[in-house]
């Protein structure tokens, strides 16, 4: 359980940019401290071990999709539009905005 809350914790911090006390509160009120080492330990796993770099980004496309995702459905229903299904054009025309 320690790896994956790691990973969420450096996920959090590199591409959001979450202040690390903010998110020592979101996970448990731990201290910044804690949630410093967990991104270094991350840092240092991606460097030294080709499976967790892998992990790493196939979270980070998993995220960048349901993202996509998301923002094709927010369009839609902007446009009080009542197809809710995706596909693939939609959801590549809205990764290249």
């Amino acid at each position: 359980m320690v790896l994956p809350r790691q990973l969420a914790i450096y996920i959090i911090r590199t591409k959001l940019n979450v202040p690390l006390q903010r998110i020592g509160d979101y996970f448990g009120s731990r201290d910044h401290t804690t949630i410093a080492h967990a991104c270094g330990k991350i840092e240092k796993l991606i460097e030294e071990d080709w499976t967790v770099k892998q992990d790493v980004e196939n979270i980070l496309k998993a995220l960048e999709k349901q993202k996509a995702e998301i923002n094709v459905l927010e369009e839609r229903i902007q446009n009080n539009t009542n197809k809710y299904e995706l596909n693939a054009e939609d959801i590549e025309k809205s990764n290249a905005r």
